[in-house]
């Protein structure tokens, strides 16, 4: 695929819609799970990444030791890498879910579909049982809105959406709207608050994991057809 194809893409402006920008998508009906569900993921893990471990995964982030660090790496990795791999031998991990309309795009793939309908019920409960319900919906709600815009640098459209709620509704509420729009903004102070209104690392990895796959979903929402 040609560099001016891509150029002769629009760049997404805040007035548009993104969906727009895909109007004519690189790949075919029957490509599209593959490549809006590589998307979906990546947009999913990206935040938890950017989050979790921070500018680096590696144990060691400079001199040597991040030399030795990417061999090691690469030598325990290699082999998973290089082996033949089958759609759906993982299905069994998880137990098996209704696909949710949002993730429609999947449905031409039984592995994709399977994949994400377990992936999306599986987060949705970790959810359900770390994120307080307003949280959840004034989350839902303003993703739903989202245009793929950068917020209001000052953080004000945070503290505006939350201003109803109460102390520790509030700490969860500011985690899961940066998780899902600025997770590079997200600061130790703001999971202390968290934890300290939520203990444990499991509601932790929750309001995370589901906020950032709520900001996912909205994203291959866009470059369905």
């Amino acid at each position: 695929m040609s560099i001016r194809y891509f150029q002769s893409i629009p760049q997404p402006l805040p007035e548009s819609l993104p969906g727009k920008v895909h109007s004519t998508p690189p790949f075919t009906p029957d490509e599209a799970p593959a490549f809006i569900g590589t998307a979906v993921f990546f947009h999913y893990i990206n935040r938890m990444v950017t989050i979790l471990p921070g500018s680096s995964p590696l144990p060691l982030k400079n001199g040597i030791g991040k030399t030795v660090s990417m061999r090691l790496g690469a030598w325990y990795f290699l082999p998973a890498i290089g082996r033949e791999k089958s759609p759906g031998t993982s299905l069994g991990l998880l137990p098996a879910a209704e696909l949710p309309d949002d993730l429609s795009w999947a449905k031409s793939s039984a592995a994709t579909a399977g994949a994400f309908a377990r992936l999306a019920s599986a987060i949705e409960k970790a959810g359900s049982n770390s994120v307080p319900e307003s949280v959840r919906n004034i989350t839902r709600e303003i993703v739903l809105k989202w245009n793929g815009s950068n917020p209001d640098i000052s953080g004000k459209w945070c503290d505006n959406a939350l201003a109803q709620l109460d102390a520790s509704e509030k700490s969860a509420g500011k985690l899961a709207l940066l998780a899902a729009l600025e997770p590079h903004r997200i600061t130790e102070e703001h999971v202390q608050d968290f934890s300290a209104a939520f203990p444990g690392d499991r509601k932790l990895l929750g309001v995370l994991a589901w906020s950032s796959f709520t900001a996912a979903r909205r994203i291959g929402s866009w470059l369905r057809s």
